[in-house]
């Protein structure tokens, strides 16, 4: 994964250069950032390498080298860069295979099978009280394109739109939406990389103040869920 991410960016900037291009907009996700209970903030994406999720150690590690890459061509052909930092998209066209999916869509998947099944109940992993931030994928283009029209000086910026469940609140959204009575019981001995995955979204909301407004998450959670049983209506 390092080494096609790298390929890849190195390419972009070419082609940059060759194209008199003078502003290249990356995008990544909070896979970039430390393991930390405190909200993410850009300064802590150059942060200290053994605190990064092991699991996503090669995502987080290629796009340092991105910085490094930009400060290049920034430096020797004045090519700008911004790299736009996005909490956990989620909406129709997700991943909902086993392997593939990431928390969202895999507990959609997962519910709807104890449904099927006719479970009266479902165990999830760690307190109710966990939280993590969402965007919708139709709010996250929006606001990508909105930000690409703003001069922005920094060449690292969060964008969120402030969605930030608890994971009961999450559960308890998808078994609405699935029409799915059911008992959810939470292991406390499960081990979660973090209790809480938020982004510190303060510097875009002082360049940004006209922003789109975004999808409410229960409307959004019920739209994927409607995604995915069509998707897996003949299967």
């Amino acid at each position: 994964v390092y080494e096609t991410n790298i390929k890849m960016y190195e390419k972009i900037f070419a082609l940059a250069y060759k194209n008199k291009i003078k502003k290249v907009i990356t995008i990544g996700t909070t896979g970039c950032y430390p393991v930390t209970d405190e909200k993410l903030q850009e300064n802590m994406f150059n942060g200290d390498i053994s605190k990064l999720n092991k699991k996503l150690i090669s995502y987080a590690l290629s796009r340092f080298t991105l910085l490094d890459i930009s400060a290049i061509y920034r430096n020797q052909f004045g090519i700008e860069h911004l790299h736009l930092v996005l909490p956990n998209f989620y909406g129709p066209g997700d991943k909902y295979e086993v392997g593939r999916s990431h928390l969202l869509a895999s507990w959609i998947r997962d519910f709807n099978t104890a449904k099927k099944r006719g479970d009266n109940s479902i165990e999830l992993w760690g307190p109710p009280t966990q939280k993590r931030e969402f965007i919708y994928i139709d709010d996250a283009a929006s606001y990508v394109l909105a930000l690409a029209k703003i001069n922005i000086k920094q060449e690292v910026l969060n964008v969120g739109t402030g969605s930030v469940p608890t994971y009961g609140e999450m559960a308890e959204s998808i078994l609405c939406a699935l029409d799915f009575d059911c008992k959810l019981t939470w292991n406390l001995n499960k081990q979660v990389s973090r209790k809480y995955e938020i982004i510190d979204n303060t510097l875009m909301q002082s360049i940004a103040v006209d922003l789109p407004v975004p999808m409410d998450f229960d409307e959004g959670v019920k739209i994927t869920v409607e995604d995915y049983l069509n998707a897996t209506r003949n299967i």
